[in-house]
């Protein structure tokens, strides 16, 4: 008679096997014993490549970088020609205390039929991150830049103040509670060239400030005003004796948490013989999952 062995008893020989699985092993002991090891060719003598950019660097002082293009070009169209050349020079610096500092340069020269023949120049330097006394945090930039906005500002897109590039300075300050000022001052201009950006002034002066305040339970107001006096429409001679004088401002209130936002805004704009503009809107959204639907009045 020959005895069968019982469903326990099956049960338990399965349950054994992965315990004493791991007691065994299906690699020769050579591989076991082996390491991983680099492999260098010419025992790691070759010279460094740099023409990806993978230049040597030097961790010790402050972060910092610099770089310089020589640039020249030339356009043609219809039998006619428009060379261009110039230098472009960005610089950064991150300093421990001062904040972070960047450099932007730019110089350049053009000939030709097409655009004429001029020579202008750009320079901007940015000082980002300042910390100061009680937490606040201070943005600065003097040169050519753009005229700051506060972000309830940047939140909606139907109508805003005009962010005015100048040549001139800029100046932000954040506080750790929610507070934003920014002002800036300058001479309104255009940028010119082609590969080689450079700046031209429109004449006259550009006067900018902002505020924004940020309470709890989500909710926040901002205003932001600009004012341009005797600034010309554009460059050349078509548009260099006709300027224009005005000021125009915008007002917002917003509530919001991660799940619905509402947003009420106003703006007016008041110029040279025109009569005043004046407007209202709100904005709203609710998310729904991974769906955010977007509602406007105006």
């Amino acid at each position: 008679m020959i005895a069968k062995p019982t469903r326990s008893a099956l049960l338990l020989a399965v349950f054994a096997l992965p315990a004493a699985a791991p007691a065994q092993s299906t690699n020769p002991p050579e591989l076991l014993a082996a390491s991983y090891e680099d492999r260098l060719i010419d025992g790691g003598n070759l010279q460094a490549d740099f023409s990806s950019g993978n230049a040597p660097q030097d961790g010790s002082g402050w972060p910092r970088s610099i770089r310089a293009e020589a640039i020249t070009s030339r356009v043609s169209r219809d039998d006619y020609d428009q060379d261009e050349s110039g230098l472009r020079v960005n610089g950064m610096l991150d300093t421990p205390n001062w904040g972070a500092f960047t450099l932007d340069a730019n110089l350049r020269g053009s000939q030709g039929q097409v655009f004429g023949s001029d020579t202008g120049y750009l320079a901007t330097l940015y000082q980002m991150g300042l910390p100061m006394d009680g937490g606040w945090r201070v943005n600065n930039t003097l040169g050519v830049t753009s005229a700051p906005s506060v972000d309830l500002a940047r939140q909606q897109q139907r109508f805003w103040v005009p962010s005015i590039l100048h040549n001139g300075l800029s100046t932000e300050w954040r506080s750790p509670g929610g507070l934003q000022l920014q002002a800036s001052a300058g001479r309104p201009g255009l940028l010119t060239g082609l590969y080689v950006p450079t700046f031209e002034s429109l004449g006259g002066e550009q006067f900018g400030a902002g505020a924004q305040w940020n309470g709890a339970n989500g909710w926040s107001a901002a205003l932001q005003a600009v004012h341009v006096d005797d600034v010309r429409f554009g460059l050349g001679p078509f548009n260099s004796a006709r300027t224009v004088s005005g000021q125009s401002w915008l007002g917002s209130a917003a509530w919001g948490n991660p799940d619905a936002r509402v947003q009420v805004s106003a703006v007016n704009s008041t110029g040279d013989d025109r009569a005043d503009g004046i407007g209202a809107w709100v904005d709203a959204g609710i998310r729904n999952g991974r769906v955010m639907h977007t509602f406007g009045v105006f």
